[in-house]
Parts: C-alpha cells; structure tokens; sequence
C-alpha cells in the first residue's frame, strides 16, 4: 500500500461531518473518493486493482485568516494512511490582460485542500475515513464504506452483422477500409456492422473498429462507413446499491462494396 498527497483547490462537496462546537464556531468537513475518474457512492461495490483519490473540502464558520491551518488525518478502517496540512488563501483573481476590462476568472477565499491517493486498495470491506482537527480546538470528521472486490474477468470484444444487399465474397477484415464519410463514386450497399469493445479508452475504440472489419468483412464488404460512436456513461454504477458497471465503447456503421 502506498499513499501519496497532491495540494490542490477543491471544488468538490460530498458526504459532510459537523465539527464538534457551538452553532457559533463550526468547521464543516465534506470528501468525495474518485475511482478510474468516477465518484463512488456510499457502500459501492468496486472491482479491483483500485487506486483511491480521497478529495476533502473543509469550510468554517469563524473568521479566517491568510495563513490559517487545518491538519487533516486519512484512514481506513481506523488506521491512518497519511496526514495533511489545508492551508487559508484569500480571495484572487488573474491579473488583467491588455485590452480586458475585468479578470477572467476569481479565485474565492478556500482553504487549500489536501488529497490523498490510496494506490493498491486490497480486496475487502474498507471504512474510508478524515478527520479535520488544530483549528481553533474545533474539529471534526466524515466516512465512507466501499468494498473492493476482486478483479473482473475482462470481456471478449463483440460484434454482429445484418446482410440488407447481395452476399459478396467473404474479405479478408485487414483489407477492410474504415471511412467516416459517404465515399464519392458508386459503392455497393452489403449490410449493417455494430461491434462492443470494453472500455472507453482509444485503444478500446481500435479494438471496436477492428471487429466491425471483421464483420463486415463475413459480408464480403470492404468499407465500413462508420456512423456512430458511443462511449457508456462516465459515471460507471447504476442502482442504489451502487454496483460497479463495466464501460464500454460501442461502434456501428454501414458495410459497403466499393468496385
């Protein structure tokens, strides 16, 4: 297991702890934990190899000031993964621009939060927890529980064809021409191709293509006029159990014979 911590400006507001305190001096703690890019929700059930991102948020309702600090401790199931300062900046804004008439962006007064990265979570039950503390003797804390489940079988690229014109000879699918365009001159209409790749990476996209050539390829095509690609939602779970669902790329398109 290794941890590392990157300060960055957290705009992230997820799951929230109260400090314990008056209603009059308060530190409220929020985290959201990325996995593969994604937020994960409370109890969600993810497939390993994992690397965690851990992104705190922390906001106070007493008077802050330049240089303020907050420790901020990391922990699964109790045991402490790593520890943290957020640092108090004021409000900034970019300097102007010749010919601007106002800055392009303001930055609000924050605390600079620290992240955690929990890289080779093991497979198990995990209680994700920070605690937020050394801030006036204010403090306060937030957890998530996550199960990583051991890795997923990777799934075969898939594909279907559907013969709409005349059977041609079958191809071989590396003579197979890609086009994302109506080719100019007279072409031959064979059929329809669709394949599924998992994943929504490029590599994963290349994969998908070189299935649809196989297919169209079976039709005796030797163009596929690729008409769609469709990458599944970046948010991979679905339900309230919160399920881990393989992405994935799809790709169709239209096989044709080109004399």
């Amino acid at each position: 297991m290794k941890s590392g911590i990157v300060l960055i400006l957290s705009l992230l507001i997820g799951f929230s702890g109260l400090a314990q305190g008056s209603s009059q001096a308060q530190l409220q703690l929020s985290m959201k934990v990325l996995f593969d890019g994604s937020i994960i929700p409370e109890g969600a059930l993810v497939p390993g190899p994992v690397d965690f991102f851990i992104h705190p948020d922390v906001t106070t309702t007493m008077p802050v000031h330049a240089g303020d600090t907050v420790m901020i401790d990391f922990f699964d199931d109790g045991k402490k993964l790593t520890s943290a300062k957020a640092l108090w900046r004021d409000a900034t804004t970019t300097a102007l621009l010749p010919g601007q008439t106002k800055p392009e962006y303001k930055i609000p007064a924050q605390f600079i939060v620290p992240n955690c990265r929990w890289t080779n979570v093991p497979v198990g039950s995990h209680l994700l927890s920070i605690r937020a503390y050394n801030f006036h003797g204010l403090s306060a804390s937030v957890s998530l529980h996550v199960t990583v489940l051991p890795p997923l079988p990777r799934r075969p690229v898939s594909g279907t064809h559907t013969l709409t014109g005349k059977q041609r000879p079958p191809f071989k699918p590396e003579l197979v021409r890609i086009a994302h365009a109506v080719p100019g001159g007279t072409y031959e209409v064979i059929g329809t191709v669709t394949a599924r790749a998992p994943g929504t990476k490029q590599q994963d996209e290349l994969d998908a293509l070189g299935e649809i050539k196989k297919q169209a390829a079976e039709m005796g095509a030797n163009c596929v006029i690729v008409g769609q690609t469709h990458r599944s939602d970046p948010m991979p779970y679905s339900g309230s159990n919160g399920t881990f669902v393989v992405p994935e790329t799809r790709v169709s398109g239209q096989a044709v014979y080109l004399p």
